[in-house]
């Protein structure tokens, strides 16, 4: 069965499934390790705070299904992504499964992504965290605790062409991204907790997503 969605209500797609423009965007560097999840209290430039943990769940052939769980204001949603390189980079999305709520697994394949793209039916709600490119300072390592695991942090200051600047934590024990902490100003993305025991959650029948009313 597919899923029709007239353009109209497109809107009540949950937005963070669409970060600039399908994942959130932070540097970062990417070295998925199925099975291995990471879990951030994100924090925006208006002082929201959410949750967002990133799980590597499954692979096939070499791509990758990394799904998102993002808990913010009282409102929870699932996204997963099957991707075939870095997911910031929007050629990489194959495809996209979420759920919110009770709601049924809709899947959009990449034509219709890129169909969503082209019509600006895509939100830019989610904003990125700090610059997600720059010129890098080396700053010395640093040891960050994060509940009873300690990392061995490399550091780094990034300035973005605009000015904007992020003092960032890494640990290749992070996966997929390496960030242990990033702090831009009053945004920041700081680890909770981590493991390696990640299992898909958005399984069972799936409704594509096909849209009306665009070329």
């Amino acid at each position: 069965m597919k899923t029709k969605l007239s353009i109209f209500f497109l809107v009540f797609l949950p937005s963070f499934i669409f970060a600039s423009s399908y994942f959130p965007q932070f540097y970062h560097f990417y070295k998925p390790t199925l099975g291995e999840w990471s879990k951030y209290e994100i924090t925006d430039n208006f002082g929201n705070k959410g949750i967002l943990t990133v799980s590597v769940v499954a692979k096939e052939n070499d791509d990758y299904w990394i799904e998102v769980e993002s808990s913010s204001n009282g409102e929870n949603g699932i996204v997963a992504y099957l991707v075939n390189g870095d997911p910031t980079d929007d050629e990489n999305v194959l495809k996209i499964r979420l759920k919110s709520e009770d709601g049924p697994i809709i899947e959009i394949d990449k034509a219709t992504l890129d169909k969503m793209k082209k019509m600006q039916k895509i939100s830019q709600s989610f904003q990125s965290v700090g610059p997600p490119r720059g010129k890098i300072q080396t700053l010395p390592n640093e040891k960050i605790k994060v509940g009873k695991k300690s990392y061995n942090c490399s550091r780094i200051k990034l300035i973005g062409e605009e000015g904007q600047s992020a003092d960032i934590w890494i640990s290749d024990e992070v996966v997929p991204f390496g960030i242990v902490k990033l702090v831009s100003g009053s945004e920041s993305l700081v680890l909770l907790d981590s493991g390696k025991d990640a299992k898909m959650k958005l399984k069972g029948d799936v409704k594509p997503l096909v849209i009306e009313g665009g070329n």
